[in-house]
């Protein structure tokens, strides 16, 4: 968005529409219509373990 408002690029498309509020809310409101968060601390149950190194030929 430039000085004015206006949008002038959105994701490399120059010369796209501004974004109405519907579509703005999609970013970042849930289901619910609250706003989305994620946590900085990471549960060590998310993560895969590490997969054995490739077999070299």
């Amino acid at each position: 968005v430039d000085e004015m408002g206006e949008q002038i690029a959105v994701f490399g498309r120059i010369g796209s529409r501004p974004f109405n509020r519907a579509e703005m809310e999609k970013m970042y409101l849930d289901a619910n219509g609250k706003t989305w968060k994620v946590s900085d601390v990471g549960d060590p149950n998310d993560y895969l373990p590490l997969m054995s190194p490739l077999i070299k030929r």
